[in-house]
């Protein structure tokens, strides 16, 4: 390899290696909604220096709180769908016991870790209403 083409890719892992960082350090920043004002004021500043170097940058505070807030909700989003996934599980062991299906539409779902379907009760069921109608 020529001298040229190392001090090439040497100059590539840098930068790349650095703007990296920069957007996980304000991404960390920005998580922090409840950070002090030097927290807050060290994240303007280290978006000042990226856009003084003429840096392309696309987000600015706002965006990028947005996709904050926006990814908490989708996780809790997730969290709460596979707890309604176990539940209905659960709901379908139970009623599989007590009422025998002749010809069940498709596989059981996997019921959550620790629990059998011999083991389940009707307390251990709630029936609420229906999500769907």
């Amino acid at each position: 390899m020529s001298v040229a083409a190392k001090a090439t890719l040497a100059a590539s892992i840098v930068t790349t290696s650095v703007v990296i960082w920069g957007v996980w350090r304000l991404q960390v920043l920005e998580a922090d909604v409840r950070g002090s004002a030097e927290t807050r004021s060290a994240a303007r500043a280290l978006l000042r220096a990226l856009s003084l170097c003429r840096f392309p940058c696309a987000y600015d505070e706002q965006t990028m709180y947005k996709g904050v807030v926006r990814d908490a909700e989708r996780r809790a989003e997730k969290l709460a769908r596979a707890k309604e996934l176990e539940e209905q599980a659960i709901r379908r062991a139970y009623l599989e016991q007590s009422q025998p299906v002749s010809r069940p539409s498709g596989p059981a779902p996997a019921l959550p870790p620790g629990v059998r379907a011999s083991d389940i009760s009707s307390a251990d069921v709630r029936f609420d209403a229906c999500k769907t109608c």
